[in-house]
């Protein structure tokens, strides 16, 4: 999920025969109230408190043959990133719980 038209992202994609796992970041000097704004204009949006400065959980469809998938976008430092995640056996809940751990982990180290 990109906020933004015209967003460059630079990514990494993991795969198994058991899920995908996707991190991206995005451009910097993100603006806080911008992010928020533009993640409130959709439903499909829910925030994550700890993760950076800002972020939103949002559900995925889950792709054919896995149990459940999850993401999340972040802003930290004016830095956009997104982890996602798709697994066959992991629920989406506990995929999300994943997921959101990670971004804290990321969100710690990015400056």
């Amino acid at each position: 999920m990109i906020p933004a038209v015209t967003f460059t992202i630079t990514g990494c994609v993991w795969t198994s025969p058991d899920g995908t796992l996707t991190v991206a970041l995005g451009p910097k000097n993100i603006a806080k109230d911008a992010f928020d704004t533009a993640m409130r204009s959709t439903s499909l949006m829910t925030p994550v408190s700890g993760v950076g400065d800002s972020a939103y959980s949002f559900k995925l469809d889950v792709p054919q043959g896995m149990a459940g998938a999850a993401g999340i976008v972040a802003v930290k430092n004016g830095q956009y990133f997104t982890i996602q995640v798709a697994h066959k056996t992991g629920s989406s809940a506990s995929l999300l719980q994943v997921i959101t751990d990670l971004a804290k982990t990321m969100a710690g180290k990015l400056q």
